[in-house]
């Protein structure tokens, strides 16, 4: 009996501890994102996001992205930002409110304005420090994000040791190559300009990854759409003045015919010869009204097109949704109301 009873705590001991310790972990993890909520108000963005990333860890959450990219945003670390809105969007899909949305897409489009990248092709094996934080190991799965019209420092490491170095500044939006090497250990840092390159030492291209690739196609798309956008509105407004016009001439060829008519013509368009001067005026604004119409007809559909094509390719773009894993320094990003639930 005793043998029995040991055998059943020890199963309700093993179907109880894992219920157990997942709900330490939720309540360490609710416990986490107070302690990044109130670090927020006091405006300890670093600590907050750090906060909420291991709230995010332990429980994660689509919804506690938000509150990673505000905190991101706030302290000036605007991949991280971009990389946590981009994962709340994808992740949160329908779920996410359509004016919730919204506001992320303009602060995502807001934050790359203020981003450059720099494409670093250097030896494998060795860290990338930027402004003295370690971003990762080469080859690196991607484009280095920086914030805009700022100098970076950005330096290569053997261990401890410095192997090559360059002072880098990238315009919103640009991208930047930049190589590096083991040759130039015992240089000074040199200044890359864009588009600059030299080195030895068997350097590794940066890998371009399907991020990389569909971030193009966003923008390619969001370009071609801003484009047709405005082409079409172009389009359909000269179609549209058309319509008009065609409206008046018509309205001024019935009013003549009118005259006509009441001046002696028949229907057969017979009129005494005093009048032919004004016959001829209906017959002009007349003919001239049907060209309006055709011509306006066909510019307002062709305007139409544009417009609906260029929502399609909107949609498209808003679909891509890249997912970007370095962080950016230094710069400045607008800062959100913290609106994020457990």
């Amino acid at each position: 009996m005793g043998r029995a009873t040991g055998w059943v705590m020890a199963v309700v001991l093993g179907f109880s501890a894992p219920a157990l310790a997942q709900q330490s972990a939720e309540q360490e993890a609710k416990a986490l994102f107070n302690k990044g909520t109130t670090l927020y108000s006091e405006e300890k963005f670093e600590e907050a996001a750090e906060a909420f990333r291991k709230a995010h860890e332990l429980k994660p959450s689509w919804k506690l992205l938000y509150n990673i990219g505000q905190a991101e945003a706030s302290c000036r670390r605007q991949g991280l930002a971009i990389e946590a809105f981009e994962k709340y969007l994808a992740e949160g899909g329908d779920e996410v409110p359509v004016e919730r949305r919204d506001q992320v897409y303009a602060e995502i489009d807001k934050l790359r304005r203020i981003v450059g990248s720099v494409a670093l092709v250097a030896p494998a094996g060795l860290t990338v420090w930027v402004d003295g934080f370690q971003v990762g190991t080469t080859p690196l799965s991607g484009r280095l994000r920086v914030s805009a019209s700022v100098e970076h420092l950005i330096e290569l490491k053997d261990g401890d040791v410095v192997v090559d170095s360059a002072k880098v500044t990238v315009a919103g939006q640009e991208t930047v190559d930049l190589r590096l090497s083991r040759a130039n250990a015992d240089a000074p840092p040199p200044t890359a300009e864009p588009g600059s390159a030299e080195t030895t030492d068997n350097p590794v291209e940066p890998v371009v990854t399907d991020s990389d690739r569909q971030e193009q196609r966003r923008l390619k798309w969001q370009r071609q759409s801003r484009h047709l956008w405005i082409a079409g509105w172009v389009v359909a407004g000269v179609g549209a003045a058309g319509l008009i016009g065609g409206g008046i001439t018509g309205g001024l060829a019935l009013k003549k015919d009118k005259e006509l008519a009441e001046n002696g013509c028949n229907e057969s368009g017979q009129c005494p010869t005093a009048l032919e001067a004004d016959l001829n005026t209906r017959n002009m604004l007349a003919d001239l009204s049907s060209l309006l119409f055709i011509g306006g007809g066909v510019a307002a559909v062709a305007g139409t097109v544009l417009l609906l094509v260029s929502v399609k390719k909107k949609k498209k773009a808003e679909q891509l949704v890249p997912v970007s894993v370095v962080p950016v320094f230094n710069g400045n990003a607008g800062l959100l109301v913290l609106e994020g639930r457990f």
